[in-house]
């Protein structure tokens, strides 16, 4: 999964990829960051890997010679890996961990919490965000219920504006360890005033 807040794309395979020695995955089917792309946010399990971009240049299928990334701002991927079937009825605990929220230089704090119930062939995810903008600003909420069932297990889900001019996330479903739920929910907020804030949750589920 790659993700453009301003370009407001969401997209990419990382099937077949292979981690660098700092565990980062540049080349998602035809996105490719280079490799002095600066790398932040790193985080990941067994299961998944999460990585900001910023200041570099990303190749694509529609921008063969490359799109330029300033230091001020951010492309998101994650990789994870896809269940094969549905899985079994569970109800299982998450726990959440994120990337920080960024408005150009500009950096928020970000807090949320998932649940997960896996109900007779029925995947229903339910994920709240609060965001707080820097300066001391209140915070923003966002938040998403997504179903999955054996037809959609390899769909991202998309709610609000996440692909237009609002504010939106989206949410995918992957395999965890130990049999567990991995949920990947890249995420923006824009406020009142325009100014447009951007990240990834990822909540393990076991």
């Amino acid at each position: 999964m790659v993700y453009s807040p301003s370009l407001t794309q969401l997209g990419g395979s990382a099937s077949g990829a292979v981690p660098d020695e700092a565990g980062v995955i540049r080349t998602f089917g035809t996105t490719q960051f280079s490799a002095d792309t600066q790398v932040v946010d790193l985080m990941g399990d067994a299961s998944y890997v999460v990585a900001g971009f910023t200041n570099g240049q990303v190749t694509t299928s529609t921008n063969p010679g490359g799109i330029a990334i300033s230091d001020t701002s951010y492309w998101y991927t994650a990789a994870f890996n896809r269940f094969a079937a549905m899985p079994a009825d569970a109800a299982p605990t998450c726990a959440g961990r994120f990337t920080v929220p960024t408005s150009g230089s500009v950096k928020g704090t970000i807090q949320g919490t998932a649940s997960l119930a896996v109900v007779s062939g029925t995947a229903t995810a339910t994920i709240q965000l609060d965001m707080t903008p820097a300066g001391g600003a209140a915070a923003t909420t966002i938040g998403q219920t997504a179903t999955f069932d054996a037809s959609s297990l390899s769909s991202v889900k998309v709610s609000g504006g996440f692909l237009s001019s609002g504010s939106g996330m989206a949410t995918a479903l992957g395999e965890g360890v130990n049999g567990g739920f991995v949920l990947v929910s890249p995420w923006k907020i824009v406020l009142a005033n325009n100014t447009l804030y951007s990240g990834i949750a990822v909540f393990t589920c076991n």
